[in-house]
C-alpha cells in the first residue's frame, strides 16, 4: 500500500512540475538587425526588445518578473526588471544598451518572489535563459591594422616594400575590431590600384593583379556595420621584368694561368626598379658569392662594376652572375674560363742521383 501511495506521489510531483510555465526561448529583436549563424551582429541599436516565450500552458493571468543583465566587456550591468501579465514579455528602451560596445549577453530570470501572484497560479522555479549579441555604432570605435604590405607570389623572399610582382598578395597585419565580425566573414579588406583595379575580400590573404609601372594604393578595413578605419595610401612600383645583366670580361674560355686574378667586369640595369644586389658564384650557384659586385645602382641601363678573384685550382672553371632587382627578379647569366697550372722545373730525384754518380 506505501508502495503505491509513493508512486502516486512522485506521478503527482512530476505532474506538476511538468505543468510549471518554464522558458521557451529568449530572443533579441532590434530593427533591420541581421542575424548570422544564431550570432546577433546589430549595427546602432535604437531600442531592444527581450522577448521571453513561455510554455503553452501558461496562465494568463499570472504575473512573470524578468531580471536583464547586460554584460561588457566583464563589466555587467543592471537594465533592471519587467513584470508583464503575458506568455511573452517585451522589454524596450532607447539607451542604446547605455552606449555599450562588443560584447553584450542578455539574462532573463524568472522569479516570482517579487511578484504578485494568484493563490491558483504555479510558481515556477527560477530560470535563466542567454544569447549572445554583439552591437556596433557607426559612431564608435572603428576596426584597426597595423601594417598593409603586398607580398610576392613567384619568388622568396618577398620584395622589398614599395616594389612587387603582379600577380601579388594584398596583405594587412594584426586586423582586429571588437566586435568579432571575422566569425561571420563580415570583415572586409578593401584595397584600390589607381590605374589598375579594386578588390574587396573576406580573406586577409587575397591576390590582386595590375600591369607594370607605378601605381597609387588605398587600402582599408571595413566592418559588418560599414565602419572603415582610416585609409592607408602609399605607392608601389610593380615590376615583372628581370634587370639586364652582361659579362664583359672575361671572355668565353679565356686562358689563364695559376695562380690566377681574374677581373670580372659586368653591366647591370633595370628601367622599374633598382638593382638590388649582383653576385658573383664560382662552378656553383648557393650558398655565400664568391665575391660581390658593390654598386651604386641607379635605375637605368648604364651601371657597370667589377671586382678581382683569385683562382688557384686548375682546369676548366664557370664563373655565374646573378643580379636581383627590388622586386625580387632575379636574372642569371654564366662564363666559362681555363686556368692552366704551368709545368714544374724541378727534376725528380733519382735522376739527379744519376747525375752525381757520373
Amino acid at each position: 500500500m506505501k508502495k503505491v501511495f509513493f508512486k502516486l506521489l512522485f506521478l503527482s510531483i512530476i505532474l506538476i512540475l511538468s505543468s510549471l510555465p518554464t522558458f521557451a526561448e529568449m530572443s533579441i529583436h532590434v530593427r533591420d538587425a541581421e542575424v548570422f549563424d544564431n550570432i546577433k551582429f546589430l549595427c546602432s541599436p535604437r531600442s531592444i526588445h527581450v522577448r521571453v516565450s513561455f510554455t503553452p500552458n501558461y496562465n494568463y493571468s499570472c504575473l512573470a518578473q524578468v531580471h536583464i543583465w547586460a554584460e561588457n566587456h566583464g563589466r555587467w550591468f543592471d537594465l533592471g526588471d519587467i513584470i508583464r501579465p503575458a506568455d511573452t514579455l517585451m522589454f524596450q528602451n532607447t539607451f542604446d544598451v547605455h552606449n555599450l560596445y562588443g560584447k553584450v549577453t542578455l539574462r532573463a530570470s524568472y522569479d516570482a518572489g517579487a511578484a504578485t501572484v494568484r493563490p491558483d497560479c504555479p510558481i515556477p522555479p527560477p530560470e535563466h535563459a542567454e544569447i549572445e549579441v554583439y552591437f556596433d555604432r557607426a559612431d564608435g570605435r572603428y576596426p584597426i591594422f597595423t601594417e598593409f604590405k603586398f607580398i610576392n607570389t613567384k619568388t622568396k623572399p618577398s620584395a622589398v616594400d614599395g616594389y612587387v610582382q603582379s600577380p601579388a598578395v594584398a596583405h594587412f597585419e594584426s586586423v582586429s575590431d571588437d566586435v568579432p565580425w571575422d566569425r561571420v566573414n563580415k570583415m572586409v579588406h578593401h584595397v584600390v590600384i589607381v590605374h589598375g583595379e579594386t578588390q574587396r575580400s573576406f580573406n586577409n590573404n587575397f591576390q590582386m593583379i595590375f600591369p607594370e609601372g607605378r601605381h597609387r594604393y588605398y587600402a582599408n578595413v571595413i566592418d559588418g556595420c560599414g565602419n572603415a578605419c582610416e585609409m592607408r595610401t602609399g605607392e608601389i612600383i610593380v615590376d615583372n621584368t628581370p634587370p639586364s645583366l652582361s659579362i664583359n670580361k672575361p671572355s668565353e674560355n679565356q686562358i689563364f694561368t695559376s695562380p690566377a686574378s681574374v677581373n670580372v667586369d659586368i653591366s647591370v640595369g633595370d628601367t622599374l626598379s633598382p638593382i638590388r644586389s649582383v653576385d658573383l658564384y664560382l662552378d656553383r650557384v648557393g650558398g655565400t658569392p664568391y665575391a660581390k659586385f658593390r654598386g651604386p645602382w641607379i635605375i637605368g641601363l648604364g651601371n657597370r662594376d667589377s671586382t678581382t678573384i683569385n683562382i688557384r685550382e686548375g682546369g676548366s672553371h664557370r664563373l655565374y652572375v646573378v643580379a636581383e632587382d627590388m622586386a625580387a627578379n632575379k636574372t642569371q647569366i654564366s662564363r666559362v674560363i681555363q686556368v692552366q697550372v704551368p709545368p714544374s722545373f724541378m727534376q725528380p730525384l733519382d735522376k739527379m742521383q744519376k747525375s752525381i754518380k757520373q
